[in-house]
């Protein structure tokens, strides 16, 4: 029988008993073993057994190859068992014809293993897929690589490791998913780069900032920018010595961020989240805490909010720039001083003897025009207190006319020993009680050279008129310095300072001490010179007639009409309520709304009531509060684009280029018209006038014999225009000529009857001179 086996087996014998046996092939098996060392060898794939339908010869398929065998030439023995009785034995020699490491296929048909795919022995069929976190690149592999920390593969067949993206890391080998640096989406963590590798990689994402490693972020504070990153710890550590990135330096990449400062804040290095909110950008550049402008020099800018120079120096606008030897002598002061009793003196010569009768003459619309450029240009300038922050081109425009708000400016007090704002407002609430000393000392000196020079003597009542006149001017200025102690401003620490001086909060000392000298100023000035301008205009219709009166209260009269000789009042009302808006309101946009409010419901009042003698200023006055009012407008418009990073920045600056052109434009447009009327009054100073009074005389006559019904139908058929062109020289004539008549008839029978009458006594007055029929119809 074993022949038989092996015939069967090698020959493919007839013998039918034995092809009997082996026709079933599932009940053959083989074993395997390394011919040298006789150790058992396993196929790497299972074996395959087919019959040759012609030779009957048994067909095993090991192109899996052999566990341990993939040397080439190796020799191994197989034993054949056919239903546990062996019945063959030979030697098999593995040749190189068996597919090598790292690739796969039937023998003589071996591939590559693609990128993500092993083949880790020889001869094998098919290449193994790589496992997640685990990844091939090449092909022909004969392994698989681990996700290096900070990597994943988190499907199988990776040919690349993915980086954790940002807000993840993974720490060990690997992986196959990174961890996330918190599940909270409102912890605000991501990481500075990919493929972080530590749970230390998780930082603040940009706009927000923490104490330290540990503590949870927080969003940033206003006037701070927080890049990604931002810990308090990393300022803590440049504030140290021998720091590889020092507060104030410029900072590498490298170095770890903090909070820093925008442009127009400031904080100190001992506190540097305490945040002030800078009205100068120019003084406030942002950066590190404790930066400011001049950083590094020896004009740096120091102090809460960046508001002190260094001692022996001023700020001008844009730097602190060192004192010169006059300005630091107390020069400045003195010059002061002996121009104001220059400018009291002209004023006294240049109203002494004048009429007040006379109230279109060119002279007094030349002083109103003065008067009203002059506080134009102190309320603009008044803008600059508003809590708002300006570029730095158009603050210093603002603060061109700063001199007429604040005269002690000239002075340069802080070159002569007053550091503080403390005495610099000192000096300013002193200002128009030295303004009144100085003119009872022009007085005083004019009685002693008086004794020796009798017309060197002054009139008090033209002094008095010429001393409040300066008072009238400067009002606007007085009513800023009474109440700019109560402007205050909230900054982002929460903190309230000064608008004036942001050196200086508004709570304790030394503001409690301003604060009552406001209170006193308030009372005195403001209270006190509105109290006495209202007595005297209540007072006027009564008085008025009395010659020592009109040259008294000349300021408060001299420019308005007889019917609105009260508008003085209004006048002032409205520079009050002006600046009193900067105290009941702390946002700045409010502040300027309010401004723009008061001047529009003064524009419309004087559009309505006309109340200019002149008719030019009234059109003067429309048109200065029109551009007041644009003026404000361009303002707001420019603090919402005052940085130099904004994409309207250029935009904002031409804007401001010609805002301050047509603002500038104020004054020679008040000295043109004041030379017109000058010159206009020259030319027509004798025969002209004398050939218009002719004129007026015979028309008079000509109206005086017209009969009540015709000059009723006269003036039906007349049109708006033509109506208000009479209504204008009705006025004229009751000023310039039914004035005069009353003055002249008050004086001879010693009555007080005023020139400063009601429509109804203008009218009588008229009728008495150019007939009832006229004055009526008008």
């Amino acid at each position: 029988r074993p022949p038989c086996r092996e015939a069967c087996i090698t020959t493919g014998s007839s013998c039918g008993e034995c092809l009997a046996q082996f026709a079933n092939v599932a009940n053959i098996r083989l074993t395997f073993a390394d011919s040298s060392t006789n150790k058992t060898v396993s196929p790497l794939a299972a074996p395959t057994f087919t019959q040759d339908a012609t030779s009957g010869k048994i067909l095993i398929d090991l192109t899996g190859g052999l566990d341990g065998a993939t040397v080439d030439d190796r020799k191994v023995t197989v034993t054949v068992d056919y239903d546990k009785v062996q019945v063959s034995r030979f030697v098999l020699t593995i040749s190189s014809t068996a597919c090598q490491v790292g690739r796969a296929g039937t023998a003589g048909d071996c591939k590559e293993c693609s990128a993500g795919f092993f083949a880790a022995a020889r001869g094998l069929a098919v290449c193994r897929i790589c496992d997640k976190g685990s990844f091939q690149k090449d092909v022909g592999a004969s392994e698989c690589v681990q996700c290096p920390v900070g990597y994943m593969a988190h499907s199988q067949g990776s040919s690349a490791c993915d980086p954790c993206v940002a807000g993840t890391f993974a720490v060990n080998l690997g992986q196959d998913s990174c961890s996330v640096c918190s599940s909270d989406p409102c912890a605000q963590l991501t990481t500075l780069f990919l493929a972080a590798t530590s749970p230390a990689d998780c930082v603040c994402k940009g706009g927000h900032y923490r104490s330290d490693s540990t503590s949870p972020c927080v969003p940033c504070l206003t006037g701070m920018t927080c890049p990604t990153g931002s810990a308090m710890n990393n300022y803590l550590d440049s504030l140290k010595v021998g720091s590889q990135c020092p507060v104030g330096q410029p900072r590498q990449e490298s170095c770890p961020a903090f909070p820093d400062l925008l442009e127009g804040f400031a904080s100190s290095l001992e506190e540097p989240l305490s945040v002030f909110d800078c009205k100068e950008i120019l003084r406030c550049p942002g950066g590190d805490p404790g930066t400011c402008a001049g950083h590094g020099t020896p004009g740096s800018l120091s102090g809460q909010a960046c508001s002190r120079c260094p001692d022996a120096w001023r700020w001008n606008g844009e730097a602190c720039v060192e004192c010169n030897g006059v300005s630091s002598g107390g020069w400045p002061l003195a010059f002061v001083i002996v121009g104001l009793v220059l400018l009291v003196v002209a004023m006294y010569i240049t109203g002494h003897g004048a009429d007040t009768t006379t109230w279109s003459k060119a002279r007094p619309v030349c002083m109103s025009l003065a008067v009203l450029t002059c506080q134009h240009y102190q309320m603009t300038t008044a803008l600059s207190s508003d809590n708002l922050q300006l570029p730095g081109y158009k603050s210093d425009v603002l603060k061109a006319w700063a001199f007429l708000e604040n005269p002690t400016q000239v002075m340069q007090p802080d070159c002569f020993g007053m550091v503080s704002f403390e005495d610099t407002l000192a000096i300013r609430f002193s200002g128009p009680a030295a303004l009144v000393i100085i003119g009872a000392f022009v007085f005083l000196a004019s009685i002693v050279v008086s004794k020796a020079t009798p017309r060197a003597r002054m009139d008090f009542n033209t002094l008095f008129n010429a001393v409040f006149s300066l008072v009238f001017t400067l009002f606007p200025a007085i009513v800023a310095v009474s109440l700019v102690t109560f402007k205050c401003h909230t900054n982002p620490n929460g903190k309230d300072t000064l608008v004036a001086d942001e050196g200086i909060l508004c709570s304790g000392d030394p503001w409690t001490g301003m604060a009552v000298g406001a209170v006193f100023a308030s009372v005195i000035y403001v209270g006190g010179f509105g109290a006495v301008m209202t007595w005297a205009i209540i007072k006027a219709p009564k008085h008025y007639s009395r010659a020592e009166f009109r040259a008294r209260w000349k300021f408060l009269f001299l420019k308005y009409s007889e019917e609105c000789w009260w508008w003085s009042l209004p006048f002032l009302a409205k520079i009050v309520l002006m600046n009193m808006g900067q105290c009941f309101f702390e946002q700045g946009v409010s502040q300027v709304l309010w401004v723009c409010l008061v001047a529009s419901v003064y524009q419309i009042s004087v559009a309505i009531f006309n109340p200019w003698r002149h008719q030019f200023l009234s059109w003067f006055d429309i048109g200065m509060n029109t551009i007041f009012i644009l003026f404000c407008t361009e303002v707001l418009w420019l603090s919402e684009n005052n940085s130099s990073e904004n994409a309207d920045f250029e935009l904002g600056r031409n804007i401001a280029m010609a805002g301050t052109v047509v603002n500038l434009l104020l004054l020679p447009t008040a000295v043109g018209i004041a030379a017109w009327l000058m010159y206009d009054e020259h030319r027509n100073s004798v025969r002209p006038r004398l050939e218009d009074g002719a004129k007026f005389y015979n028309l008079v006559q000509t109206v005086s014999k017209a009969t009540e019904q015709e000059l009723v139908d006269f003036f039906k058929d007349l049109s708006a225009l033509d109506l208000a062109s009479i209504r204008s020289t009705m006025q004229a004539v009751n000023a310039e000529f039914l004035g005069q008549i009353s003055k002249t008839r008050c004086s001879s029978r010693s009555t007080s009857r005023t020139t400063i009458i009601s429509v109804k006594e203008v009218e009588v007055e008229a009728s008495e001179t150019v007939g009832d029929a006229v004055l009526v119809s008008m």
